[in-house]
C-alpha cells in the first residue's frame, strides 16, 4: 500500500462509513473502522521504518566523525581542536594503525548504510550530513591546519560518500571470501 501527500484522511473516524443503504450499518461500520485502523497502523509502520533508516545513517556517520577526530588528534599531536559531542569508547590502548583501520571500516559501513537507506529519506539525510561535514571541515580550515593531512583525505572520503554514494577503499577491504 502506498501513501502520498494527496491521500485524504477523513476528519472523523466515522466520515464516509456507510452501509449499503446510506446509513451506518453494524457490519459496514466495523469493517470500515478496521480498514482505517489498518491504514493508520500501516502509516505508523512506514514512518517508524523511515525514522529507523535515517537514524542508522546518522549513527554510522557519528561513528565516522568520532573515530576521524581520534585519528586527527593522533595525526596532529594536539588536543586544541574542538571535538564533536559524540561518545566513543576509549581508544588510547589502540595503536595508530588500528585506529586508521577502524576509520576505514567505518567509511565502508557509512557507504553501505547510505545505500540501504530508504529512498524517500536518503536525500534529506544526505543534505543534512553534507552541511554537518562542511561545518566540521570549516572549523578545521579556520584553525589553519595542514590541508594535505590524512585527516583531510578521510574527511574528503566522507563527503565523497555523501555526494557520490561511494568512495575508494583499501584493496584488502574488497576481498571475496569463499
Amino acid at each position: 500500500m502506498s501513501f502520498s501527500k494527496q491521500t485524504r484522511w477523513p476528519d472523523s473516524p466515522h466520515q464516509g462509513m456507510t452501509g449499503h443503504n446510506g446509513h451506518h450499518g453494524h457490519n459496514g461500520h466495523h469493517e470500515d473502522q478496521g480498514h482505517y485502523q489498518q491504514q493508520a497502523q500501516q502509516l505508523k509502520y512506514c514512518q517508524r521504518t523511515a525514522d529507523a533508516s535515517a537514524q542508522m545513517v546518522y549513527e554510522v556517520y557519528g561513528n565516522c566523525i568520532a573515530i576521524l577526530e581520534e585519528f586527527e588528534q593522533r595525526e596532529q599531536k594536539s588536543n586544541r581542536l574542538k571535538k564533536s559531542n559524540i561518545s566513543l569508547p576509549d581508544q588510547s590502548h589502540k595503536g595508530d594503525h588500528d585506529v586508521r583501520r577502524i576509520l576505514e571500516a567505518q567509511l565502508l559501513m557509512l557507504e553501505t548504510q547510505i545505500k540501504s537507506c530508504r529512498d524517500d529519506v536518503r536525500d534529506k539525510v544526505i543534505k543534512n550530513l553534507k552541511d554537518l561535514t562542511m561545518g566540521w571541515y570549516a572549523e578545521r580550515h579556520d584553525k589553519q591546519l595542514p590541508t594535505e593531512s590524512y585527516t583531510d583525505k578521510y574527511a574528503g572520503k566522507i563527503f565523497e560518500i555523501l555526494a557520490r554514494g561511494r568512495t575508494s577503499h583499501p584493496s584488502d577491504f574488497n576481498q571475496k571470501y569463499e
